[in-house]
């Protein structure tokens, strides 16, 4: 069966929904690596997304506080076809984050905390014509520059803030193959883990530490790690102008057992215990015209806490976009997401334990991509 061209549309606009959903833990969106796909010796793509989670904390210091900050994330995409079996993409993208505010502190005292990973990578996809398809070799290296802030309360009135600042590298290698002419696309691709050894420093009120000085500034230091992925894609065309696609994702946060800080004011480490990470994703796209299309998708997300803390629950997300293509040769999209996330319970702290109610996320995304 031919399909025609305007199944293109939806195929772009899926990779970049796709991109979207990832496997617990602190992920938040990956690398825009579909660009590698798109037809045209040149293309750029940038796209940035903004998400209001809402869960309110029903039991423990912070009862009746929303904690679950807002929060962006961009990424960005730049593709050169070097010849008809080699293309590389340079991509910069915030694949991981953290993000916490209350104007109760926690029962360790922690007011504010934001952790963020950027990635800058560079991939290659090396095209093999087959009898029937194409089969491609994928890989390439990427940094992580991780960003820390917390603010504690260490006593009634006083606040302690750190600030930490690391930098990682790992690779990625996978493997795809596709049939254009029915808009069959599957790829397998792995993600290594990183460790972090981050350093900066803690400010505080002189007095804590018997100082005159209003605030004292110490070094302070950080370890933590980002744990491996592995993450199917597949996309087929099943009929004129209609695309099903889905994804599943794994990534082992079970290796996260504990973010510690060092300093000499105060040592503390967060337990986390998690277990690993899964997310499912499931969808159908439909081409409208050769200029606009649309999508429709459900995603399930594990949840990683295992009753240490309340950082990552199960959540189920549905997702609606849309693309416009523009008289400039260029393409808008967007999608609007809307997540239902399960209640958490804390059950390894004691009287320490705080638990969360059932709560609501909304994400809006927007990107605009340019081929040549």
């Amino acid at each position: 069966m031919k399909w025609t061209i305007r199944i293109a549309c939806i195929i772009l606009l899926v990779g970049a929904t796709a991109n979207s959903a990832r496997a617990g833990g602190y992920a938040l969106g990956g690398a825009e690596l579909d660009i590698l796909y798109e037809p045209g010796n040149f293309n750029w793509r940038a796209g940035v997304t903004y998400i209001i989670p809402h869960r309110e904390t029903i039991r423990g210091t912070q009862a009746g506080e929303n904690t679950a900050a807002s929060f962006s994330y961009f990424s960005g995409a730049l593709k050169l076809k070097l010849f008809e079996e080699l293309s590389c993409a340079g991509t910069v993208s915030q694949p991981y984050g953290g993000f916490t505010e209350a104007s109760i502190p926690a029962a360790d005292g922690t007011l504010d905390e934001t952790l963020l990973i950027t990635e800058t990578a560079l991939t290659c996809a090396a095209k093999i014509e087959l009898e029937k398809g194409n089969a491609y070799l994928l890989g390439g290296v990427f940094q992580e520059r991780l960003t820390y802030d917390l603010t504690r309360q260490l006593a009634p009135g006083a606040l302690a803030d750190v600030e930490l600042d690391g930098t990682a590298y790992g690779i990625r290698v996978g493997v795809a193959y596709d049939i254009p002419e029915i808009a069959f696309r599957t790829q397998l691709m792995y993600r290594s883990g990183t460790s972090y050894g981050a350093t900066g420093s803690l400010t505080a009120p002189g007095d804590l530490i018997g100082m005159p000085d209003p605030t004292v500034t110490v070094p302070a230091y950080g370890e933590g790690v980002i744990p491996q992925s592995i993450e199917l894609q597949a996309q087929t065309g099943i009929a004129a102008d209609w695309l099903v696609f889905g994804s599943v994702l794994w990534q082992n946060w079970s290796a996260l057992d504990k973010f510690s800080i060092e300093s000499e004011l105060f040592s503390d480490t967060s337990i986390h215990n998690w277990r690993d990470g899964w997310t499912a994703t499931l969808g159908v796209g439909h081409a409208f015209t050769e200029q606009a299309s649309g999508l429709i998708a459900m995603t399930f997300d594990r949840g990683t806490s295992t009753g240490w803390e309340l950082g990552s629950g199960d959540a189920w997300i549905g997702t609606v976009g849309g693309s416009m293509k523009d008289a400039l040769g260029g393409e808008l999209r967007g999608s609007l997401s809307a997540a239902y996330l399960a209640p958490l319970a804390e059950t390894e702290n004691g009287a320490d334990n705080a638990a969360a109610g059932a709560g609501w996320a909304y994400a809006l995304s927007l990107s605009y991509n340019l081929n040549f």
